[in-house]
């Protein structure tokens, strides 16, 4: 079952890429360094708990906006 679920979702042969990038901190005006990695990370954490996949409700989330 595993291997068909890993199908279904597209991921049997490559892991899903990051929604949230550096470069959309960066945009936010963050300079580079360990916190854009800290919050690159929580971002990934909920991507794959959640399956969202729009980068700005996932930074809404994550960095508790609205």
């Amino acid at each position: 079952h595993f291997v068909e679920r890993a199908r279904a979702l597209g991921i049997d042969s490559k892991p899903p890429r990051d929604i949230v990038q550096g470069r959309h901190l960066l945009a936010l005006g963050m300079k580079p360094g360990k916190e854009i990695g800290a919050i690159l990370d929580q971002c990934r954490s909920l991507q794959d708990e959640t399956g969202l996949t729009d980068a700005e409700k996932i930074l809404d989330r994550v960095l508790e906006r609205n």
